[in-house]
């Protein structure tokens, strides 16, 4: 018995994938990438509901200790992502290849480009759902615990080594099936979908301003995968997106 996770007969790649330490590996059957690409809104959702039935009084205030918390989906992903791999023999050492020098360089700017395309989605996002800036929040700055704050700062480091290993390579493999434009809008509306859960506490309209900043966030990472074709320098992006979005907020919180 084989090995490999294989479902139906072989699929020949149409298209060039743009991580080439998949080249020697079968294409991933449609309902596996699926399955990969939904992974992290389902687990978003069960830590959500769990945090709910935890803390039913203090939500959805109490969302800001997902910030924390992501770690845990964060490890079920790269597990999953290291299983499946495994499985169609890969590995993630060999996805995401040695780390080099100017692995360090490449993210650092790649990090600055998301800055400011995150940004500029976001004022979008905003626009478009508030007609400007969104509503100021009532109550108060959230009594932040200092768990979440030292938690918050390790998260950024397994979310970008999650979410890029699960978007790198499912983009890599409808890429190769479907093209290049397919693939980055696809897999841009699944990390869009990602972020919904962590911000149902805020009604209909956060969840739509965020749908459609993260959608432009997705395009650009796509973009730059694209550009650089390794994942080093977009987990060092990514890193860096998050340690000033949601590291160092919510340690400042926790702290004041």
């Amino acid at each position: 018995m084989s090995s490999s996770l294989s479902i139906g007969p072989r699929t020949t790649a149409r298209h060039a994938g743009p991580l080439s330490a998949l080249d020697h590996l079968p294409l991933w059957p449609l309902g596996l990438i699926a399955a990969l690409l939904f992974m992290r809104t389902a687990l978003f959702l069960l830590l959500d509901v769990g945090l709910f039935a935890a803390l039913p009084q203090a939500w959805p205030g109490s969302q800001i200790y997902l910030n924390a918390l992501l770690i845990i989906p964060d490890l079920v992903t790269i597990g999953a992502v290291a299983y499946l791999l495994h499985r169609r023999g890969g590995s993630i050492r060999e996805v995401l290849g040695r780390f080099r020098p100017a692995d360090l360089g490449w993210g650092l700017l790649l990090g600055l480009i998301m800055l400011a395309g995150f940004l500029a989605a976001t004022f979008a996002g905003n626009l478009i759902v508030y007609g400007g800036a969104p509503p100021a929040p009532t109550g108060g700055l959230p009594q932040v615990p200092l768990w979440v704050g030292i938690g918050a700062m390790i998260a950024p480091l397994t979310i970008a080594t999650a979410e890029r290993l699960t978007y790198g390579i499912g983009q890599d493999q409808l890429t190769r099936r479907f093209g290049t434009p397919a693939a980055l809008i696809v897999v841009a509306a699944f990390f869009a979908l990602q972020h919904a859960p962590l911000v149902l506490g805020g009604g209909a309209d956060a969840v739509a301003s965020k749908l459609i900043a993260t959608f432009g966030a997705g395009l650009l990472f796509g973009g730059l995968l694209l550009w650089r074709r390794r994942l080093w320098p977009l987990i060092i992006a990514h890193w860096l997106l998050d340690i000033l979005g949601l590291g160092l907020p919510t340690l400042a919180l926790a702290l004041s």
